[in-house]
């Protein structure tokens, strides 16, 4: 597998919805931001203000961040795709919360229970589950659990070249702390679109994927 075609293939597909996919990146980063921020200082807040607001902000990260995961998401997938990206598709997890509510928990619950074991095995977890939000999109009669057992089976033999790809882009993080995390309002439409090609080149293969699930 030869990671500079794929993400040169990434790049030229991008290039079209780079201003798109930046703002798109902000708002998201901003809202993951609010959702895994604390309620400040204890100058500012009282105690129980504190953890009133703590507790809310909690709660409205887990019913949230399964909806916005899954409109960033498919926003990879029409870049991808070569689609014209529109901002309202980051909004389009709310158009199918339930599942993408469930597949957060589920993803969440057995990330955490594999990563007891140590962090390499919380690793593989996190692997397998990578794709479970592109298949969770395009098959919209599958409950989460199977989005999730599909992309077990996907994985199966491309996690380590997953793991490759992705720490590729090491350097292009390592020099966005140079620009405050600016640059990452590219970085991040960049390694989205390189993931959802990912998941195209190794989807486009049924036959050892399919028969492995039915």
């Amino acid at each position: 597998m030869v990671y500079r075609e794929i993400r040169a293939e990434a790049w030229k597909k991008l290039a079209p919805s780079w201003s798109v996919f930046a703002v798109i990146t902000l708002v998201y980063g901003t809202i993951n931001g609010i959702l895994g921020g604390s309620g400040g200082s204890s100058y500012a807040w009282s105690q129980s203000v504190t953890i009133t607001f703590n507790v809310i902000v909690s709660i409205a990260a887990l019913f949230l961040s399964g909806a916005f995961k899954y409109g960033y998401s498919k926003c990879g997938l029409h870049v991808s795709d070569k689609k014209t990206l529109k901002f309202k598709t980051f909004f389009d997890g709310f158009e199918d919360f339930t599942r993408a509510f469930i597949l957060s928990v589920l993803n969440a619950i057995f990330i955490f229970l594999w990563s007891l074991l140590l962090i390499i095995p919380g690793i593989i977890a996190a692997l397998s589950y990578s794709m479970s939000y592109y298949i969770l999109i395009e098959n919209p009669n599958i409950s989460a659990s199977e989005a999730m057992e599909r992309s077990v089976a996907l994985m199966d033999g491309h996690k380590f070249q997953y793991f490759c790809l992705m720490l590729t882009f090491v350097g292009w993080i390592l020099l966005s702390i140079l620009t405050f995390g600016i640059l990452m309002l590219w970085i991040r439409p960049y390694m989205e679109t390189t993931k959802a090609d990912f998941y195209r080149m190794i989807s486009a293969q049924p036959e050892e994927v399919q028969a492995e699930v039915k």
